[in-house]
């Protein structure tokens, strides 16, 4: 009965290790939500089968180099079979997961082979029938379960960290492959055991590897970070001289429209009629164009509003702006450009998302005193995904995304305001509120 509980055991627990393996990917690379039924089959199919398979093999042997490249290569299988985009990510996950944890029982191994000594080869190592190997599996598993538990959310795994991956799993089997030796040779009496010190420098060396990669890792997402907040505020600064440029060009054509109407009322003055409507036919449109709206007295604000309203509108979408006339703002002109053109533009893509005529946009400032509040709603086609209050892009370059957002944070910050998001039913709201802002003139 002992025997049939001890197997029992071992298999659960193997299974356990092939579905968190499988948790790992939804969190990174495999979009659970949408596999048909018939990939949910072929997925529990896996984890069952390779399960019972990899649950037998540990009654007969602690650690086979044989099952553990079985188990990799299955999983491989399963996951290019029902999705075969990011296979080169899988690979690296797959196998950075079955080694970790290969490597967790190796240790516990040694931490059990300095207590009971000789006992490891009949009571762990082979043909083992004691419930203590059961408690050396269990110790890793349950480990990796309360991460997982703590890990809910789908954290999107970066292309750039491909070639980090790929040689954080070269090392870290080749940890494993040394220490598999090293519990050979201690087992059959080639080499004198001493499990603790094995597993004390097993540790060094893991944790090391790992700190060395967690350091290099978030090194380069600063990095990136930086260069990306550096290149908005490259775009934005060519984004202020396009305001400037459109608004000499307003300056311009109403200075000339002075001497347009001294020769038109010249010419109806002397009833020189069809003078009058040659003349009016040879103005190009974008003199008769009328002068653009003064939403808020800020020339450079109101350049861009025109701007974005002008494009929404092209592209089908309802765009409203009801803003008080403030005047005066400390923001300069970049800061004005990035706070508003990044909102406004990822509302415009949000509208084109959406099919039918539910495209809209509306922009709602206001001023009252040294307090500045501004409200961006659009319409949406899904709600947006979310983690810990943040949301997560659908983009395919998942590097390029946020960091609008992040340059409209940082401006918020600067100020002392506060920034917040709103998602209802099929709409999208930003509030953004300024408590206390310095009367001072925003030049142009």
């Amino acid at each position: 009965m002992e025997r049939q509980i001890h197997v029992i055991v071992l298999i659960l627990l193997s299974i356990c290790e092939v579905w968190m393996c499988y948790q790992v990917l939804y969190r990174t690379v495999l979009e659970k939500k949408y596999l048909r039924n018939w990939q949910k089959v072929l997925v529990w199919g896996n984890i069952l089968g390779a399960g019972i398979l990899l649950g037998i093999n540990r009654k007969i042997l602690f650690f086979s180099s044989t099952m553990f490249v079985f188990i990799i290569l299955s999983t491989l299988l399963c996951a290019w079979i029902v999705e075969k985009k990011n296979m080169l990510i899988k690979i690296e996950i797959i196998i950075l997961f079955y080694t970790i944890l290969a490597l967790m029982d190796f240790f516990c191994g040694f931490i059990s082979m300095e207590i009971i000594g000789k006992q490891f080869w009949e009571e762990i190592y082979k043909f083992s029938q004691s419930m203590v190997q059961c408690v050396l599996f269990l110790i890793p598993r349950a480990g990796v379960a309360l991460l997982l538990l703590k890990w809910q959310d789908k954290n999107l795994v970066l292309k750039g960290d491909r070639k980090t991956l790929a040689l954080l799993c070269a090392i870290f089997i080749g940890i494993l492959r040394i220490y598999m030796a090293t519990m050979m040779n201690m087992v059959t009496g080639a080499r004198r055991a001493q499990g603790l010190g094995a597993a004390v420098s097993m540790v060094f060396v893991s944790v090391l590897t790992a700190g060395v990669f967690v350091f290099f890792h978030r090194f380069q997402i600063l990095k990136t970070e930086n260069e990306m907040l550096s290149e908005l505020g490259t775009l934005s600064k060519n984004h202020i001289k396009e305001m400037e440029i459109m608004m000499e060009k307003n300056r311009i054509q109403t200075h000339d429209m002075k001497h347009h109407l001294l020769i038109m009322r010249e010419y109806g003055q002397e009833k020189k009629w069809d003078l009058l409507m040659s003349y009016l036919n040879e103005l190009s449109d974008d003199i008769l164009v009328s002068q653009k709206a003064m939403w808020t007295q800020i020339g450079i604000l109101d350049t861009l509003l025109e701007q974005k309203k002008t494009k929404a509108e092209s592209k089908g979408i309802k765009f409203r702006i009801r803003a008080d006339r403030i005047g005066e703002l400390p923001f300069s002109d970049m800061e004005i450009c990035a706070l508003f053109s990044n909102l406004l533009d990822n509302a415009i893509e949000a509208c084109e998302n959406i099919q039918d005529d539910r495209r809209w946009i509306e922009i709602h400032i206001t001023r009252k005193s040294e307090m500045l509040y501004l409200t961006i709603s659009n319409s949406i086609k899904d709600r947006p995904s979310e983690q810990e209050g943040k949301l997560i892009t659908n983009k395919q370059n998942h590097q390029l995304h946020g960091y609008g957002i992040k340059s409209v944070q940082k401006i918020v910050r600067q100020y002392e305001g506060d920034f917040s998001y709103q998602i209802r039913e099929r709409e999208f709201i930003v509030t953004i509120t300024f408590w206390r802002l310095e009367a001072r003139r925003n030049e142009i």
